[in-house]
């Protein structure tokens, strides 16, 4: 993970601080979603079997909720709105730096390549390093600190909805592999294509 991440402000250039400050952002957003799914439990525990003072405990329970809710909503808007910019520049860094290497290489051996095959390099290899540098720390974030979160919040709530969640939760990896390898079967074929221009 280290590395990974060590490979992420490498490839970001100027804007690693900004991609920085965006998994910081990230890591607080993904842990106020796991406080907000753990507090959905006893919401919903005090609608289904209400009690003396229900209509006070859901008016607070509802209202940490709406709180928390606005604040994950309020920070995704953050790390989406510096994001994106981020990233074009990020690739536009990343373009002049692989055009440059291309002015090293001599003529003949670029003659020799298709066209195709270089605008894969030039354009889709960027793009797929931006994406990825987009998306794999927001999903690999938020896939293991929103479910930690909820776990340990409701260990405090009820232990035994904890220990079913932490009995479930192992089943949610082969699902999220196999998003992952539809998605690099699209690129793939999206690289193939490029290549045969």
């Amino acid at each position: 993970m280290i590395l990974i991440y060590k490979n992420m402000m490498r490839v970001a250039g100027s804007m690693s601080g900004v991609l920085r400050a965006s998994i910081i952002i990230t890591m607080i957003s993904a842990t106020v979603q796991g406080i907000t799914f753990a507090m959905l439990y006893p919401l919903f525990n005090e609608l289904i079997y209400p009690s003396e003072n229900s209509a006070r405990r859901l008016v607070i329970l509802g209202s940490v909720v709406i709180i928390l809710v606005l604040i994950d909503a309020a920070l995704r808007f953050i790390i989406n709105r510096s994001d994106w910019e981020s990233y074009i520049k990020a690739g536009y860094e990343l373009r002049i730096k692989l055009g440059e290497q291309l002015r090293h290489i001599p003529q003949e051996a670029l003659i020799a390549q298709k066209v195709g095959e270089l605008n894969v390099v030039l354009s889709g290899h960027v793009d797929y390093v931006i994406i990825v540098l987009s998306g794999l720390y927001n999903i690999s974030l938020y896939t293991i600190i929103a479910p930690v979160t909820t776990l340990l919040i409701t260990l405090f709530i009820d232990w035994r909805l904890a220990l079913a969640l932490a009995v479930i939760f192992p089943f949610v990896i082969p699902i999220y592999r196999q998003i992952r390898a539809v998605a690099a079967r699209g690129y793939r074929s999206s690289a193939a294509a490029h290549e045969d221009v």
